[in-house]
């Protein structure tokens, strides 16, 4: 194969109409992505659409042990807040990036599980969460709904197999 710079690249296009470039290496990543040239994402702003790229990027790389993956992954969630871990989530489920969906549904788990039910980031999560899960719904994936924000976040602490991540 020949120089990165060689390789074929895919233009991403985020909510506020800025563009992106990765690597086809990088963006076959996601089952979305795969065979685009440039796709809208009307719902993924700028911030998280380069997040998820550097994601994208640092998984895409062959060069990179599952070892430094697994760091790279623990550091690429330690230093981001609730909303912009949902942020993430929202554009790994609308990608189809299942690692991805994965280690940040991880992170928000162990934020979670610290938070009493009161303080109200855990209470605005439960409202993006019932949010997230209707849209799952929407798509014809099956998600079972309480309807009660406790309920919501007693959903979020089970087993990520659960949701279908």
């Amino acid at each position: 194969m020949g120089s990165s710079s060689d390789q074929r690249k895919i233009a991403l296009r985020s909510s506020e109409g800025e563009l992106f470039e990765i690597s086809e290496s990088a963006a076959v990543l996601s089952n979305t992505l795969k065979n685009k040239c440039s796709i809208p994402l009307q719902d993924i702003r700028s911030k998280t659409l380069k997040d998820v790229i550097a994601y994208l990027k640092e998984h895409a790389r062959a060069s990179v042990s599952d070892e430094k993956k697994r760091k790279f992954d623990k550091k690429f969630v330690s230093d981001k807040d609730i909303q912009a871990l949902f942020d993430i989530l929202m554009a790994a489920d609308h990608l189809n990036i299942k690692g991805l969906q994965e280690i940040v549904t991880k992170k928000i788990n162990e934020i979670m599980e610290h938070k009493n039910v009161e303080e109200p980031a855990k209470k605005t999560w439960a409202v993006e969460w019932k949010a997230f899960l209707t849209r799952k719904k929407n798509r014809g994936k099956v998600v079972k709904s309480s309807g009660s924000k406790v309920g919501l976040l007693k959903m979020l602490m089970k087993s990520k197999s659960e949701f279908g991540f």
